[in-house]
């Protein structure tokens, strides 16, 4: 397997495991998903991140985020406000998901891996970057305004790392979807300039 493929398929089963675990708490609510909108509370992220990272800290001193993820609808008390995910460098084996809940309280879930974790550049959320709030807006702008949320119950805004080049930009991608079906739209900003990027 070639190392770029290797480095995909790690990536790909942290940011599963992280969507796996936020769709599990959804389904165990059971209460009525309301339509993501730009009026929507949204927590910032760039808030969150210090408070998360402590958690993770209690894991592994060396903790470091590789991904986090922002439910946009309302799924009631039961919605989290943010899931991140952290590895380790001195942690091949597992990796740590850090939810804060809407009650301010934070959990977390040690992630087993079958395929030791490879390694990547961690993500420092800094003030140079868009935050969460203004990521949705731009990526919105981009899924063509607010119409385009209508009927999009099971959204998502996530910060994680773009695969699609060597360097591992900092990204924030919009993910938009529908509850009754399997369409989902992507759409992949610059986390630094805001610009759109191709879909993979």
């Amino acid at each position: 397997m070639e190392k770029g493929d290797r480095r995909d398929r790690i990536g790909r089963t942290v940011s599963w495991a992280l969507g796996a675990v936020v769709c599990v708490v959804f389904a165990g609510c059971q209460p009525a998903v309301s339509t993501p909108s730009l009026d929507a509370p949204l927590m910032s992220l760039r808030e969150a991140l210090p408070e998360l990272s402590l958690a993770a800290m209690e894991w592994r001193a060396d903790a470091y985020l590789v991904d986090a993820q922002l439910p946009l609808s309302s799924f009631g008390s039961h919605r989290p406000q943010v899931s991140a995910g952290f590895q380790s460098p001195t942690e091949d084996g597992e990796s740590l998901l850090v939810t804060l809940h809407w009650d301010d309280s934070i959990s977390t879930e040690t992630i087993a891996h079958t395929i030791p974790v490879i390694q990547i550049p961690p993500i420092d959320l800094d003030k140079s970057m868009m935050d969460s709030g203004e990521a949705f807006e731009a990526a919105v702008d981009f899924a063509g305004g607010p119409s385009s949320l209508s009927g999009r119950g099971c959204s998502f805004l996530i910060l994680e790392r773009y695969r699609a080049e060597e360097n591992l930009p900092v990204i924030w991608r919009l993910t938009l979807g529908d509850c009754d079906s399997s369409a989902t739209e992507y759409i992949r900003i610059d986390a630094t300039s805001g610009a759109l990027l191709p879909n993979l």
